[in-house]
């Protein structure tokens, strides 16, 4: 895969490039105790700074989700239940029940930076929780 360059942003790649295009997962939160929200919240950009726990490790709930899509997309349906509980326990107790979306996203780095906007967005599966003892 080519590489381009931006300064001064960079990638870890010996510092002056980065891929034309990333894929990686997202999480929006649509509804919540019976509530819709007007616009999905995107989790990493939404919730993670309303919560004083997630504030202090903004990269766990990232790679947690990223393990979540992964798992959605591979064949392992076992792994992929154990990550989903894990994602709802830890990252969405705060919550009694709603429902969430999947999504697999792909940008340009550059394009992104500019716009905020995604070149595809892609709802790979919404689902239902429900966090009530």
């Amino acid at each position: 895969m080519p590489f381009k360059s931006l300064y001064p942003y960079f990638s870890w790649r010996l510092f002056d490039s980065f891929p034309p295009q990333n894929t990686d997962f997202a999480i929006e939160l649509i509804s919540s105790e019976g509530h819709t929200f007007p616009q999905p919240l995107d989790f990493i950009q939404d919730e993670v700074p309303r919560n004083e726990k997630l504030k202090k490790s903004y990269s766990l709930p990232y790679r947690t989700i990223q393990r979540f899509g992964q798992a959605r997309l591979g064949q392992d349906p076992e792994s992929f239940q154990l990550i989903k509980k894990t994602f709802e326990i830890n990252f969405l107790s705060r919550y009694n029940s709603g429902e969430y979306q999947l999504i697999l996203r792909t940008w340009e780095p550059l394009e992104a930076i500019k716009t905020g906007r995604y070149l595809n967005f892609n709802v790979l599966e919404k689902y239902k929780f429900n966090n009530r003892k």
